[in-house]
């Protein structure tokens, strides 16, 4: 069978104080169960959000539901899971609901990651995140970083950081003429 649960319209809100919109554009949910035997249908999986700010997120799944012996429906633990998750983040401000007003975050992200495994065993995953126009400022600490870029891989559930940068701005010309010439 098919199952497909799509916006029409509306906006979703982000609890806080005040709530914050989401701004919601798109967002739909697609599933397909095809049987494969008498016991066994294999599901596929959709997703897609997408928001007048924050950018969208697109998702993919397969997996395979079998039928238990008391009549129930479950995913079978034996069977590996595949997902796939591509996010296209335009502004990252909305991170700062979750750090609070201690911590500023901004950029954008472009995020790709594959991961498959068991419900009861291994799974694997590989992917690769690129970010620009970072900004992370948190004024107690004297911390502002802006411009930043980043290039991060995933592989065999490892993380590497390629590159994280953020170039040097400075804020005000040192008057004493010796500093002055080594900058």
């Amino acid at each position: 069978g098919r199952a497909r649960i799509v916006r029409r319209s509306g906006d979703l809100l982000i609890p806080g104080d005040p709530p914050v919109p989401l701004g919601l554009n798109a967002l739909s949910l697609d599933l397909a169960i095809k049987p494969t035997s008498a016991r066994t249908s294999r599901e596929d999986g959709s997703l897609h959000a997408r928001t007048a700010r924050m950018g969208q997120v697109d998702g993919s799944m397969q997996a395979v539901v079998v039928a238990t012996d008391a009549g129930g429906l479950g995913l079978d633990p034996r069977q590996r899971i595949r997902a796939t998750l591509n996010a296209k983040i335009s502004d990252l401000s909305w991170v700062s609901l979750f750090t609070g007003d201690s911590i500023e975050v901004g950029g954008a992200v472009d995020a790709t990651i594959d991961a498959s495994g068991t419900l009861n065993g291994q799974w694997d995953s590989t992917g690769s995140v690129h970010a620009s126009g970072l900004k992370l400022v948190q004024i107690d600490n004297g911390v502002r970083l802006f411009d930043g870029t980043l290039s991060a891989t995933l592989a065999n559930n490892v993380v590497t950081l390629n590159a994280l940068r953020f170039p040097a701005m400075l804020r005000v010309l040192p008057t004493e003429w010796r500093t002055r010439t080594w900058i």
